[in-house]
């Protein structure tokens, strides 16, 4: 799986962020789009990019774009933290692609929950927004005066772009390390997760044969494999077919797995920061994804 389908799909695209992001390339784009990014979601424009990579990309693309903009100054720690718990999340490779056309056999079901969990990310960069903005205004004066400042240095290493950011020939190899080193994380924990999905599964039958004579139910084999790693709960939830399995899908894109969560606090150790909002984003994330996967089938009749 990893060589056919998660490699192919993450590299190139780790690749592109890291050169963008060395480029300078991000911020003409947080020029283009980042007002109203930042006004719905409570982060600086400078994010706006992030946002882009990880509906594209898919996960961990969108979190190594969070740290490289606070690797380049362009947001503050905390903002970095929220940015990984938002910003990181499936892109269509995996949601139309594996999951739809794949593991449920119809590629409008993968396009279906690919539009819930983007309504989903839509809805809770919302409420978070609004949050923010709430809070933000009853400092406004203090934070405008800062955040002035940092706009004035953001515009300057625009201006200065050229004589700050090094050339598409001098960066490429760089990026193409720092890809690589991601891309072997994601892997390694990838296979690692899969391997303990499938031993815990056989020892917690193992378990409840020996206490009730019964095998074990598929519902906890499934509540395992989802609350682990993504592609075998995709895999464990398509298998019950119909709307419910549909929805199950949904949930398990939205929560994404422990695997998906140690690799974003992996790539966020790298930058000293601790993932705190990860797990909590996650949980809500599952919950919105659910009801909107229904919502959109409910829809399609």
């Amino acid at each position: 799986m990893c060589a056919a389908a998660l490699i192919p799909s993450l590299f190139p695209y780790l690749v592109l962020t890291a050169l963008i992001s060395r480029c300078g390339t991000t911020e003409h784009i947080g020029r283009a789009i980042g007002q109203p990014f930042s006004m719905l979601f409570g982060l600086p424009g400078s994010l706006a990019f992030s946002f882009i990579i990880g509906m594209c990309a898919g996960y961990p693309a969108g979190a190594a774009a969070v740290c490289e903009a606070y690797r380049d100054g362009r947001c503050t720690a905390d903002e970095a933290e929220r940015g990984c718990a938002l910003l990181n999340n499936p892109g269509p490779g995996l949601t139309v692609a594996l999951l739809g056309t794949t593991l449920l056999g119809d590629r409008r079901l993968g396009i279906n929950i690919y539009l819930a969990q983007l309504l989903s990310v839509l809805t809770l960069g919302a409420l978070h927004g609004g949050i923010h903005n709430i809070g933000k205004r009853k400092k406004e004066n203090r934070l405008g005066n800062v955040c002035a400042g940092q706009r004035v240095r953001y515009d300057k290493s625009l201006s200065d772009s050229t004589a700050t950011h090094s050339s598409v020939l001098r960066v490429l190899p760089e990026s193409v390390a720092s890809a690589l080193s991601a891309t072997l994380t994601v892997v390694s924990l990838v296979t690692v997760f899969s391997l303990l999905r499938v031993l815990a599964a056989a020892l917690l039958d193992r378990v409840y044969i020996s206490l009730t004579g019964a095998a074990l139910p598929p519902i906890a084999t499934l509540l395992l494999s989802m609350l682990l790693e993504v592609s075998g709960g995709l895999g464990s939830a398509a298998t019950f077919g119909g709307t419910f399995g549909t929805v199950l899908c949904g949930t398990e894109i939205g929560w994404s797995g422990l695997c998906v969560t140690m690799q974003t606090k992996t790539l966020m150790r790298g930058c000293d920061l601790s993932g705190k909002y990860i797990n909590p984003v996650r949980a809500a994330m599952a919950v919105l994804c659910a009801g909107y996967t229904f919502l959109l089938l409910y829809i399609a009749g």
